[in-house]
């Protein structure tokens, strides 16, 4: 595909080779490419043939035999109810609540990470996911999720030490303003997992 210069050079021929090269080659993360990334790429490249037609820069689709078939969907892991308990009682202290607070309300990482006390509400029992200086939720809305009484105990109890609500627990010492780390806390996740004899 090096060689191709030009939008009218994109054919159904090339978009075959792209597929393969995609499907054997290495994906974003560095493993091979999923079908559900290939079919979206292949997505992109038919909406610039799109854009093309419309703005007159090609007379012909040279894509008129492609067929755009979705791939089926992966099913996603998940644990029943008498499993997450189980892995938060085996939790350590430092790691429980903020494990407790993706469990109970679906957030994600990224949305725990961020998350001050500023941000909760024990009267109203709401928790706002909200854009900070420096970040915003991955949809890109502020919302409100709902505290149940399983969080709101654990809330409660906790103890305000900085802004963050999870913070970093490294030692003692460590800075009470420094957020939790997301890819400590996955490493720690599978550990844990791993001695539970869960998967996912």
């Amino acid at each position: 595909s090096g060689k191709v210069s030009r939008i009218s050079q994109v054919d159904v021929r090339l978009i075959n080779k792209f597929r393969a090269a995609r499907a054997k080659g290495p994906g974003r993360s560095g493993g091979l490419a999923k079908p559900k990334t290939i079919h979206n790429d292949t997505v992109t490249v038919r909406q610039l043939v799109n854009f093309a037609l419309r703005w007159g820069m090609i007379k012909e689709d040279p894509l008129t035999t492609l067929k755009l078939k979705k791939p089926k969907r992966t099913p996603q892991p998940w644990w029943r109810r008498s499993e997450v308990d189980r892995i938060l009682s085996a939790a350590s202290a430092n790691h429980r609540p903020v494990l407790q607070f993706l469990a109970e309300t679906g957030a994600r990482i990224g949305e725990a990470v961020w998350l001050t006390w500023d941000d909760i509400d024990l009267e109203k029992r709401l928790i706002l996911i909200r854009p900070k200086e420096g970040w915003r939720p991955k949809s890109g809305d502020e919302r409100a999720v709902p505290i149940n009484d399983r969080l709101y105990a654990m809330l409660s109890k906790l103890k305000r030490k900085g802004k963050w609500v999870f913070q970093h627990h490294a030692n003692k010492e460590s800075d009470p303003d420094r957020q939790v780390a997301d890819r400590r806390l996955l490493a720690y996740l599978k550990s844990l997992l791993s001695s539970l004899g869960l998967e996912g």
